[in-house]
């Protein structure tokens, strides 16, 4: 597993546990909230009711809050790929600057391919005209000088 992976399996645990705190606080805001309005007209005294809505006020926000991180952190930890390239294979000193690339379909290729591994394309530079020997542009399909398909 790279260091991309892993970062993404972190944060999907984190995000999952923030979103579990969130819930918990905002139906601990509901209860306070609750308590507070059924200790109106009780014995209650009149500064545990306002702590009890003040607090549950709080709570709520902060639950939801809390909830609203914890689905954007799930949804960016789920949207996080590096399955090709060198971030994926962990040569990020290399970049991909110079990476080769296939001149019909862009894939990654390596210096020592003769072709490419997902169109087929040849990669060699030049063709040789079978017919006639004259050396043409590998992306030719007829030779420059006497017309001969080079497929």
């Amino acid at each position: 597993m790279n260091s991309i992976q892993k970062g993404k399996t972190g944060l999907i645990v984190l995000s999952v546990i923030i979103l579990l705190l969130g819930v918990v606080a905002f139906g601990g805001g509901i209860a306070c909230i609750v308590t507070g309005a059924l200790g109106i007209g009780t014995d209650m005294s009149i500064v545990l009711i306002v702590f009890a809505f003040i607090g549950g006020v709080i709570l709520v926000i902060g639950g939801l809050i809390a909830i609203i991180a914890g689905i954007v952190m799930v949804w960016t930890g789920g949207a996080i790929k590096a399955t090709k390239g060198n971030i994926a294979e962990q040569n990020l000193g290399i970049g991909t600057v110079n990476m080769q690339k296939c001149p019909k379909c862009g894939n990654e290729v390596k210096s020592e391919d003769t072709h490419c591994a997902n169109c087929g394309t040849s990669l060699e530079k030049t063709k040789k005209c079978s017919k006639c020997g004259a050396e043409n542009n590998a992306l030719n399909e007829h030779c420059t000088k006497c017309g001969e398909s080079l497929n």
